[in-house]
């Protein structure tokens, strides 16, 4: 006869070793992961680079300002002294009230452009306070000696060899990079999912009765069993098939947009040395211009004091200087802007050794 047995006690414990997901899938989404950090990495990293160069060149924005207030206000005494010289002209009966009635008018306009040169440095040291993030100064001062010429840039090589130079250095390149990596990662884990799935099972029991005793009886027996199980899922295949070629069309956009950025890069460098040369040879040329342009000034002053040149004359003189003297501002604040974003293109503004 088999014994009854009312009451039953089991405790088993297993363990599940997925071996086709640790080899297909968990391997591919650490990788994946870790692409995807290192690409945020490099993302964040070209944000403050492209930060530190716009507030650079907002720096520069507040310094032209702030040079062209400096050649408004010498236009304004120009227009004064002049003034003054042609009121005493008009007393000895050596012009006419005209030319004094031209002359107040360009001394009303230089001080109008006096004024809205203050104002724009005013407008440019506000949005210097914001970039820099402190609160609004009364006057900023220059912390540099613009007049002092710059050493040559450092552009070498060619067009070609810097842009592959930018390819290094800038981070953008470098995320994308890792982007696409971290894609076709995620592509082979989807894939991974749609295989047949592979696994080893392995379990302990502690029961009264045992199943695994015949026939049972009431005592505590130890079993335990080792296996390896397998299943196939064809919607899991189709899934993973379809998943797989979805991150691989990611991942192919994604080099799409590198490619993209490096002949962007070649633009931004290309343009970059040609401002260069431009700002070099403008601030050459604008100092021969301003330093005619003051001579100019001076010899035709002399010129009209003496009665042998006219109030007009000494008026183009004077719009003439003007014009040099805010092209040759101009020029010096262009050549540092060229440089920085020179430096900024090629990706030299990059720390040593910051790329992560």
């Amino acid at each position: 006869p088999f014994p009854t047995i009312r009451n039953s006690t089991d405790i088993t414990t297993s363990l599940t070793f997925p071996v086709t997901d640790v080899l297909l899938r968990v391997s591919r989404d650490h990788a994946a992961a870790s692409r995807s950090a290192r690409a945020a990495r490099l993302n964040a990293l070209a944000t403050r680079l492209t930060v530190q160069t716009n507030a650079r060149l907002t720096y520069y924005g507040w310094l032209r300002a702030k040079l062209q207030t400096e050649v408004a206000a010498r236009s304004v005494i120009q227009a004064r002294q002049h003034l003054d010289d042609v009121r005493v002209a008009f007393r000895a009966d050596k012009v006419a009230k005209a030319d004094v009635l031209r002359v107040e008018s360009q001394l009303a306009d230089a001080e109008l452009n006096h004024t809205k040169a203050r104002n724009l440095v005013t407008y440019s040291a506000t949005q210097l306070a914001i970039v820099m993030h402190v609160a609004p100064a009364g006057d900023f001062a220059v912390g540099e000696d613009v007049l002092r010429p710059l050493t040559p840039a450092r552009t070498g090589g060619s067009i070609a060899a810097l842009v592959d130079e930018a390819s290094d250095n800038r981070p953008e390149m470098h995320a994308l990079a890792a982007s696409a990596e971290a894609q076709r990662q995620q592509a082979a884990s989807a894939r991974g999912a749609g295989m047949p799935q592979l696994a080893l099972v392995a379990s302990s029991s502690y029961s009264n009765p045992s199943s695994r005793v015949f026939p049972q009886t009431d005592a505590f027996t130890s079993t335990w069993a080792l296996g390896v199980q397998a299943s196939i899922s064809p919607n899991d295949i189709a899934t993973g098939i379809l998943n797989g070629k979805v991150q691989d069309r990611k991942a192919a956009s994604t080099e799409a947009q590198r490619r993209a950025l490096r002949d962007s890069l070649a633009v931004e460098v290309a343009q970059s040395v040609q401002d260069i040369d431009n700002a070099d040879a403008a601030v050459e040329s604008t100092a021969r211009g301003l330093a005619a342009a003051q001579e100019g000034y001076r010899v035709r002053r002399l010129l009209f004091l003496a009665g042998r040149a006219t109030s007009v004359e000494l008026t183009d003189s004077e719009t003439e200087l003007t014009r040099a003297g805010q092209a040759a501002a101009d020029a010096r604040v262009d050549q540092r802007v060229s440089r920085e974003r020179f430096q900024h293109a090629v990706g030299r503004d990059a720390p040593s050794g910051s790329l992560p």
